[in-house]
């Protein structure tokens, strides 16, 4: 479990390279996407990609509370998301802006590293393009300037 939250922290910093990647995506008939790729970066990639068409608003809404950026965007009042337990926004931005993530980030080995930075890279392309949203005013980039802390 520590891996998968320090994963997602590491996806939230977007504290991983922004390097090529290319994938090959397909959708079955009930839009379930197969991804092709040639390494796990690209593989990553291909995944950010097609959850960011799937669900940008959802993904956003977990970046914005990791970010401690619910009060601000939702004020402080009770809080909406499914991502934590918090019972306003104003009490999950104090927690997630206190908590140091700097050792969890070093944690995944550096084939996970390389498949969430090309995730990151996918999800901002997805974004880049432009689609049309349930929810645009949420959605930014994945950058290493919106890192809840600095790594160690």
């Amino acid at each position: 479990m520590l891996t998968n939250i320090s994963v997602a922290l590491a996806l939230t910093a977007g504290l991983l390279p922004a390097n090529h990647a290319t994938a090959t995506i397909r959708y079955t008939e009930y839009d379930i996407p197969h991804i092709v790729a040639h390494d796990y970066r690209s593989l990553g990639y291909g995944q950010g990609y097609a959850a960011a068409k799937a669900n940008s608003c959802t993904i956003a809404d977990g970046v914005i509370t990791l970010r401690g950026e619910r009060s601000r965007l939702f004020g402080p009042g009770a809080t909406t998301t499914m991502f934590n337990r918090a019972s306003d926004n104003l009490t999950s931005d104090i927690y997630f802006k206190a908590v140091d993530v700097g050792p969890l980030l070093d944690q995944p080995s550096p084939t996970v590293r390389r498949m969430v930075g090309g995730y990151t890279a996918g999800y901002n392309a997805y974004l880049a393009e432009r689609h049309p949203s349930a929810c645009p005013e949420l959605l930014s980039p994945m950058t290493d300037s919106n890192r809840p802390m600095a790594a160690a």
